[in-house]
């Protein structure tokens, strides 16, 4: 083979070629993937945003707070963690569930209930004696 001698023209003229070649083949559809890849990530919340979404925290605590109050529920604030209004109610239908439960618990039992007395056996009979003796404490 012959040598060929190029002019810097031809040779300038040969790379803007290949690149805009390699441009149109390899660039190009690696700049629209990372475009829709982009596009697809979640967005910074701007600080507006981010002051809007804190408001509504504080808000919605308030909320959960008021709604405990109404509820006599206030002594769980501390435990109570929900985020949004469906598990408040249910949180709130479950704790006064289980609150209800212990004050039956814990209410007063008496265990010592009397059986039936003298007095209570004479009174159903409608023994009129029998009641009187058995205030006075006679024997019969």
């Amino acid at each position: 083979m012959a040598d060929q001698t190029f002019s810097q023209e031809q040779v300038d003229e040969q790379i803007a070629n290949a690149k805009k070649e390699w441009q149109e083949k390899e660039l190009k559809p690696l700049q629209t993937e990372l475009d829709e890849v982009k596009g697809k990530l979640p967005k910074e919340p701007t600080d507006a945003e981010k002051a809007l979404q804190q408001k509504e925290n504080e808000l919605f605590q308030k909320q959960v707070s008021v709604e405990l109050k109404a509820n006599g529920l206030e002594q769980f604030a501390d435990v109570v963690n929900v985020s949004n209004e469906e598990g408040l109610t249910k949180t709130i239908e479950q704790l006064t569930k289980i609150n209800n439960d212990m004050k039956i618990n814990n209410s007063y039992q008496p265990t010592d209930t009397k059986g039936n007395d003298a007095y209570d056996v004479a009174k159903k009979q409608g023994d009129h004696k029998g009641m009187v003796k058995s205030i006075f404490g006679f024997k019969s």
